[in-house]
């Protein structure tokens, strides 16, 4: 079972099995080496120290993950971070450190089918040892409880709540051009050659298929509604997207691709974040972390840049929930690390220092929201509220579903001649693939 979940990665799930066997001897590579030099992975440095896997690599994720490891350091830790290149590398590698016996203490994971996967392996430690499970539950949103709970044990603490559903605008180009900020995508098109025309990009939102479902995704719930986004997103009845509101999508899709810019510009998230703190593109689609970014570029909310709702969505939050497992360990010192990072990660007031620079809202419900800013008391208003709240793609689909689906995307936008007709033909063969749903 684990070998599945390790090669099941994003944006390579039909060349996973041809890569099965090199991986595989990874693996096999590593156990051998450990058997015949036992005290390869049992110094003493490696016990007694706090080891923290994850991906974040921009300036402001190493910030937020600062106030983290200052503050553990602080209380008598020994820390270190371990960081990969994206999330499907970071789970390849814990899992194979897992595998081989020598796991980090805790790993940064996200929400979802993902949590259940890694819970069935059995190799993360259940809190229910660590923490006052009634007392944690409390503080807790129930969606967040939700996806954290399974089987009667809480398997994962939240580190922060994200909304997905966020349009970033810079407003000296809207004012420069006698434009008025869009609220429908209708609007978006119809401004997009004028702004086009003078120089700028009207659109940058990185080029990697999680971005397109994410820009797809906002726009189901937008355009679609709460009601088309859960039979797509939530049932995974692929059948709903062979719908007039999806079509409707794609068109849009399909004139704002002419207008994106060129991949070397624009592959990353924070590449896209860039081209509007800079003035080079209009509008911006991102999740909330892309906030702190534009501040460490120098721009300033509501006064450089504005944060609003995505075009249509009218106030709808698509929530994702941010976590960290912790992994099995033996060693007694090793378990106290554990223990003393979860006291710091529940410690209110480094919730919200470590949301200021995540760009998040704190898991934490009782918390002073005097002490968060304008768009972060905006988005918790939405993400804690059932009726605007929608669960990410993410939260819901299983991981193969999900990649194929970022794949059809990427490559609709990535192919200018690719017409309606034939990429709903794609979408229409995701129904042939297993659907795995979580506890909404």
């Amino acid at each position: 079972m684990i070998d599945k979940y390790l090669f099941e990665k994003n944006n390579t799930i039909d060349i996973a099995y041809n890569n099965y066997r090199t991986q595989i001897s990874i693996v096999l590579i590593v156990i051998i080496t450990l058997s015949i030099h036992p005290n390869a992975h049992s110094n003493t440095s490696y016990y007694n120290q706090f080891e923290f896997m994850h991906f974040w690599r921009t300036q402001s994720e190493y910030l937020a993950l600062s106030v983290l490891s200052e503050e553990f350091i602080r209380r008598g830790g020994k820390w270190i971070d371990t960081t990969s290149d994206d999330y499907d590398f970071m789970k390849r590698d814990a899992l194979l450190r897992i595998s081989a016996g020598f796991p980090p203490s805790a790993m940064f994971w996200l929400g979802g089918v993902d949590t259940k996967y890694l819970h069935s392996l059995q190799v993360v430690t259940p809190l229910n040892q660590f923490i006052d499970i009634s007392a944690i539950k409390k503080q807790l949103p129930d969606f967040v409880i939700d996806i954290i709970d399974i089987d009667g044990q809480i398997v994962a603490l939240p580190s922060s709540i994200h909304n997905v559903s966020f349009a970033w605008f810079n407003l000296s180009i809207y004012q420069k051009l006698g434009l008025t900020v869009p609220v429908t995508w209708e609007q978006v098109v119809q401004q997009a050659p004028i702004i086009a025309a003078s120089g700028y990009y009207p659109l940058a939102i990185g080029n990697q298929d999680w971005l397109m479902t994410m820009w797809f995704a906002n726009m189901v719930a937008g355009i679609g509604g709460k009601t088309l986004y859960h039979q797509i997103f939530v049932k995974n009845d692929m059948d709903a997207l062979d719908n007039s509101k999806i079509r409707e999508i794609l068109t849009i899709m399909a004139t704002l691709r002419h207008y994106l810019p060129a991949k070397t510009k624009n592959e990353l998230w924070n590449d896209a974040t860039r081209l509007v703190a800079e003035g080079k593109a209009a509008m911006h689609i991102m999740g909330d972390w892309a906030k702190t970014e534009f501040q460490q570029l120098g721009a300033r909310m509501d006064k450089d840049i504005a944060c609003t709702s995505v075009p249509d969505t009218h106030g709808i939050a698509i929530a994702t929930v941010d976590l960290i497992v912790f992994p099995k360990l033996k060693n007694q010192q090793q378990q106290k690390w554990q223990k003393l990072f979860i006291d710091v990660m529940t410690d209110h007031n480094i919730q919200v220092n470590f949301a200021k620079y995540k760009g998040s809202i704190p898991a934490l419900k009782h918390m002073n929201i005097a002490l968060l800013d304008s768009c972060a008391r905006i988005s918790r208003i939405s993400l804690l509220n059932p009726k605007t709240r929608l669960p990410s793609p993410r939260l819901t689909m299983s991981e193969e579903l999900l990649a194929k689906l970022g794949m059809v995307l990427y490559g609709f936008v990535n192919t200018p001649d690719m017409t309606i007709d034939s990429v709903i033909k794609q979408l229409s063969d995701l129904k042939s693939f297993t659907i795995i749903n979580t506890k909404q």
